[in-house]
């Protein structure tokens, strides 16, 4: 991995999302990716099977490799949709 990579990654959640975890970054969750950096406080309102979890889990694995030591609350529907969502990220670390 070249030197221009790592930082590409560093400094985008999107090349990181696409690249490295190789999910589909559409304009919109590109757009979720921008409000989720600009904003502390976001709730991201989608119809069902727009890819909000999938998106947020890229989005959570890239923040904890840019800081291992923050804290991140997982709020979901049901105990199931969370235990699935700290699989993938613990899977992705």
């Amino acid at each position: 991995m070249k030197e221009r990579d790592v930082l590409r990654y560093l400094t985008s959640p999107k090349v990181f999302i696409e690249e490295c975890l190789g999910l589909t970054v559409k304009d919109f969750h590109n757009e979720w990716l921008e409000s989720m950096e600009k904003y502390d406080n976001l709730c991201l309102l989608a119809p069902r099977g727009h890819g909000k979890s999938t998106i947020v889990e890229g989005y959570v694995v890239w923040k904890i490799l840019l800081n291992p030591k923050i804290r991140i609350l997982i709020v979901s529907m049901n105990q199931s949709k969370a235990e699935d969502m700290m699989n993938f990220i613990k899977s992705a670390l």
